[in-house]
């Protein structure tokens, strides 16, 4: 395991020398890929970047280090990793007005960088340039320009409204706000393609700017599956070393004797009411020392990094739970998946800031047969339906008893061998993705 300290010394970038790039690219086209976050902690970007390389592209992604790649990317010939430089801490220190603008221009300077100099050295012009959005601004307007540079393709992959995550901060009508939305739908109506996360979000793009875009439901990455009961043993009696009390599970006969696991993945956000599944546990906690027969112990893994965290984890140490562990692990790439898979139960709790994007994380729990209950939003059914493939809730109250009904072993109208075939077909592939830009493999 690697802890979050250690994770931040990681590398920041994977070089290749010039000659290994040259036997690579040869005869390839290229496609550039542009997150403008956290590489490792961006799925459905890596998820791209892996299918178009075994599509026949060689992609080379443009992005923040910080976190540790999927194997699949560090380990794969046909994908190269440019990682910008964070802008200085000393940012932060700057009033509002002046943080935005300089943190702009920073990253303005860095990404045309990439775009010339990289570009350029390595002979990686690309075929194609798909950027994630948010965030829209410096990306959208640097990217469109290179894009008429190079003469390629724009793909636009609409995620989310960056302008409704600025307006968590300083409000809708915010003249920034305001400012930041007018870019971001004038620049992002230039794109020669689009792909977006929900069917909602494709009907708000072509009531807004007129653009077709193509709903991409995310799918789990291959290493997001279900897990043999030998493998479930394997991973915990690892894991134990870290978490002691996983040995209750490993060394329980039945399912009535040992404790249940729980999952629970946050970016630590605003967008994100964690005190929602904090106040259910503590609703647990009461019920369970009282009735310890019908309802098991808990244990509790809340995965992910953000802003909120250290307010949360103070938060959580003062909730003085007698029944329920609370842990807030640092996993590998490679074990997060394996989690999940031993997990009893997973939450989550992303709204969307526009209502209009679905979580990556439910789809990666649904990929390893992990149940969710999921907080309710307006295009969440999309992903989830109520007592099909998970629960859906409103209140930190029907959690509670969603939690209760859950753990106490009672048996389930919820099948839980419907949740994978229920996402089977539910996002196109990458070789749909090279023909929307009419680039031949």
């Amino acid at each position: 395991m690697t802890t979050e300290e250690e994770q931040n010394d990681l590398p920041a970038e994977i070089p290749k020398s010039g000659a290994e790039l040259e036997d690579e690219v040869v005869k390839k086209p290229v496609v550039t890929v542009v997150v403008l976050g956290d590489i490792g902690h961006s799925p459905r970007m890596c998820n791209h970047a892996v299918s178009l390389a075994q599509e026949g592209f060689y992609v080379h992604i443009v992005g923040y280090g910080g976190s540790a790649l999927p194997n699949v990317i560090k380990e794969n010939r046909s994908i190269q990793v440019s990682c910008m430089k964070e802008p200085p801490k000393l940012f932060q220190d700057f009033p509002r007005l002046i943080q935005y603008p300089a943190k702009i221009v920073w990253q303005w300077v860095f990404l045309s960088w990439v775009f010339l100099w990289v570009t350029l050295l390595y002979g990686l012009i690309p075929n194609f340039i798909l950027i994630q959005n948010p965030p829209a601004i410096p990306t959208l307007p640097l990217a469109w320009l290179y894009s008429k540079i190079y003469g390629c393709p724009l793909v636009v992959d609409w995620h989310n409204y960056g302008y409704t995550l600025m307006a968590l901060n300083l409000g809708r009508k915010h003249r920034i706000t305001m400012l930041y939305e007018m870019c971001e739908m004038y620049f992002g109506a230039k794109g020669t393609h689009h792909l977006c996360v929900s069917r909602a979000m494709k009907d708000d793009l072509k009531r807004r700017i007129g653009v077709d875009a193509i709903a991409f439901h995310d799918r789990p990455p291959e290493r997001f599956k279900s897990l043999t009961h030998s493998e479930r043993i394997a991973f915990l009696t690892k894991f134990a070393d870290q978490y002691p009390s996983l040995l209750q599970v490993t060394n329980s006969e039945s399912t009535d004797e040992r404790p249940g696991i729980l999952v629970s993945t946050t970016s630590w956000t605003e967008d994100e009411n964690f005190g929602i599944l904090l106040t259910a546990l503590t609703e647990y906690d009461k019920i369970q020392r009282e009735d310890p027969v019908s309802y098991p112990k808990l244990i509790v893994f809340i995965t992910g990094k953000g802003p909120q965290k250290e307010y949360y984890r103070r938060l959580i140490e003062k909730l003085n739970l007698k029944r329920i562990e609370i842990h807030l692990p640092w996993l590998e790439p490679e074990d997060y998946p394996k989690l999940l898979g031993c997990a009893d139960l997973g939450v989550s709790l992303h709204t969307s800031s526009s209502g209009l994007d679905l979580p990556m994380k439910v789809v990666d729990m649904f990929g390893c047969g992990l149940p969710v209950a999921a907080i309710h939003f307006p295009c969440i059914s999309e992903l989830v339906q109520h007592m099909y493939n998970g629960l859906i809730f409103n209140t930190s109250s029907e959690l509670a008893q969603q939690i209760q009904e859950w753990f106490s072993f009672k048996p389930t109208i919820i099948n839980k061998n419907r949740i994978q075939p229920s996402l089977r077909g539910m996002l196109g592939s990458s070789k749909a993705l090279a023909e929307l830009v009419s680039v031949k493999v």
